[in-house]
């Protein structure tokens, strides 16, 4: 069989292994698993993983249509339309840990609101980008208004940003803030 891949830790950081996955594949659930057991944990990921993970997810979205159809297989299938989280992983963590990650049985609709006025909207993202990265028919982003740049700016998220890559307004690497507004652009 495959070789099992984890996350690890360098310097106080979690790597992704991404690249060790092959692009245009799903990511394997063990990844996903493993990354929420850190994030729920209060563990960061390095900025080259973020970054790459940003990356990772604006090309997989860009693939797919404007208008997406969720499909499920049976009655016994769930699909769960979740909005609004602004930042509060607790509660993305809540429906997780009830409902389960995306598989053969679940799918998730998550519309929009992703982040601001919560403390935990760079967490979401990257759970959000993971899960779809592993279940690309089984998780469906929509952007809401608050993954707009101004709104960032006035409702929490950029100052977040900011201190997720421990930096400020005078000294941050203006690629790092061009990736996550061309992620919610895709």
């Amino acid at each position: 069989g495959a070789a099992e891949i984890h996350l690890f830790l360098n310097s106080g950081y979690y790597e992704l292994p991404l690249d060790e996955l092959p692009p245009g594949k799903p990511i394997p659930v063990s990844v996903v698993s493993e990354a929420y057991k850190v994030i729920k944990s209060q563990g960061k990921l390095s900025i080259d993983s973020l970054m790459k993970l940003l990356a990772r997810g604006a090309a997989l979205n860009s693939e797919f249509p404007t208008v997406r159809k969720c499909n499920y297989e049976s009655n016994k299938h769930v699909v769960m339309v979740v909005g609004d989280l602004h930042g509060n992983f607790s509660d993305l963590s809540y429906i997780l840990d009830n409902v389960g990650f995306p598989g053969d049985l679940n799918s998730y609709i998550f519309n929009g609101d992703f982040v601001d006025r919560g403390t935990r909207g760079v967490d979401i993202l990257i759970m959000l980008i993971l899960m779809q990265l592993a279940f690309p028919d089984k998780v469906f982003l929509n952007r809401g208004n608050h993954e707009d740049i101004q709104l960032n700016r006035g409702y929490g998220f950029f100052k977040e940003l900011l201190e997720y890559l421990s930096a400020d307004e005078t000294n941050v690497n203006k690629e790092y803030i061009y990736a996550f507004h061309y992620f919610f652009a895709s």
